[in-house]
This record gives C-alpha cells, structure tokens and sequence, in this order.
C-alpha cells in the first residue's frame, strides 16, 4: 500500500508539470543533501508540502499532524501510508528513532503548523531530540509557496492564477554533538532558516 501511494502521489505531480498547471522546481542542492538516508526539517507552508518532497525522496517517512485524519482528502493515504502522527509525542519520537535507524529518510516541520510565509520561526523541540538520540545530521530545506497553495488561512478551494509555483531549496546541514543541549540545536536552526530567508536568492533553473 504504501508503495503504491507513493507511485500515485508521483503520477499525480508530472501530470499536474505536464499538463502546466505547476511550476515546482527543486535546487539541485536539496536533491544532493537528501539523496541519502537523513532526518529532514523543513518549513511547513501548505498541505502539500510533503507529498511533492516525497516526489524527491522515495520511501521517506512524515511526522504528520493528528487532524489531518480527519480531513477525507488525506485520511485514508495517511493511515495506510506508514507516516507518523504527532498525537503522542514520545511514542513519535521512538518510531521517529527507529525510522533513522533502519535506513531511511524522517521529515519533519518543526513549527508544528502551516506558516502564512513568516519569517519569524518558532520551532518545537522534537527534532532535535531524535537527531540527538539517533545520532544523525540534520538536514534543512526550504519551501516556497508564493501562490499559497492549501495554506493555512485560505478557503480549502482557493484557486491560484495558473501555473502556481512551489521551490524548495537546501538550507544547510547541522551536525549534531553528542554534548549539545537540545535548546542550542532548536536556536541554531532558527537562525539558520531566519538566515536564509532574508538573504536574497537566486531562481532555481527550470527542470524537465
């Protein structure tokens, strides 16, 4: 089941590019930093988010948040997908451990919600307690949303000029020392997301 979602949720984006209903361009940067098994945070704009990283990062893992159960549109995928809901914190965080430890790539928002394109992150402490109990580096991308496609504060049908437009770039990679107290690694991500945003940035090439 899971494998098929995967399949579908990609065929689903090349014929949304093919047909030129979307513009969505990812730095070969981003593709390099997570050709690799890594946990991988990323600032959370729309409710597709994760299905177009998904498109780029086969057999990847999501930390999803619990009421999205609740919504048709994604219930049935997420409970027969092998993603990971938020509801309970330190059981995510076990399986979340476990994910890294069996080879594959863990994805999470740490803002814990959908943004409206602030720059101002808040990030949750969770994701660095996996990184630091898994051992593992941090990988951080960054998404664009300009036509805030199923952003948070816009009607669920909201129709965008066509062809909307989604990027996401690579931030940096943080290495994780085992003597470093969870509170630095959440302050040091910030920083580098707040870095990054307001710094000016060049367009991503188009991609076939």
């Amino acid at each position: 089941m899971r494998k098929a979602n995967t399949i579908l949720v990609r065929l689903f984006f090349w014929l949304v590019r093919t047909l030129g209903l979307s513009r969505i361009r990812i730095d070969p940067k981003a593709r390099e930093a997570t050709s690799r098994p890594a946990l991988i945070i990323a600032n959370h704009t729309g409710l597709i988010d994760a299905p177009v990283i998904n498109t780029f990062i086969p057999g990847m893992v999501c930390v999803f948040k619990n009421s999205l159960l609740k919504n048709p549109c994604f219930s049935h995928v997420l409970r027969h997908s092998g993603h990971l809901s938020n509801a309970d914190g330190i059981d995510m965080i076990r399986k979340g451990i476990q994910v890294l430890e069996s080879g594959r790539s863990l994805l999470l928002f740490p803002e814990g919600t959908r943004g409206e394109h602030s720059e101002n992150f808040s990030f949750k402490p969770g994701f660095a307690i996996v990184a630091k109990r898994a051992s593992v580096p941090v990988v951080l991308l960054a998404i664009e949303n300009p036509d805030y496609i199923l952003t948070k504060h816009r009607p669920f049908l909201y129709a965008p000029d066509l062809p909307f437009h989604y990027n996401f770039r690579y931030v940096g990679t943080l290495s994780i020392s085992p003597d470093e107290a969870v509170p630095a690694i959440v302050s040091r991500a910030e920083s580098m997301f707040k870095h990054f945003f307001n710094e000016p940035r060049n367009p991503i090439p188009p991609q076939s």
